[in-house]
């Protein structure tokens, strides 16, 4: 008997990228059609990875902590404050 190894997928939706990262879907939507949150298409799916998610979150969390630092690009704080 094999036990079956659960994985998380390795593509996921916008709305479930946006609920793990705790953002509106609208918000999510904005930042793909952007170009800024890195996503493919399939069909008419727009799919984001997760580990490019992963990779973006810790970009966004490396231009926060380098805030005295202009990196030119904009938070997602900011985003949902303006």
């Amino acid at each position: 008997m094999t036990a079956e190894r659960h994985t998380a997928p390795l593509l996921i939706s916008v709305a479930q990228a946006a609920k793990l990262l705790n953002i509106g879907r609208g918000l999510c939507y904005q930042l793909v059609q952007e170009g800024r949150l890195p996503s493919v298409r399939l069909g008419r799916r727009v799919l984001v990875s997760r580990l490019a998610l992963e990779s973006w979150v810790l970009q966004e969390v490396g231009a926060i902590a380098a805030d005295g630092v202009s990196s030119g690009q904009t938070s997602v704080h900011e985003l949902e404050e303006g």
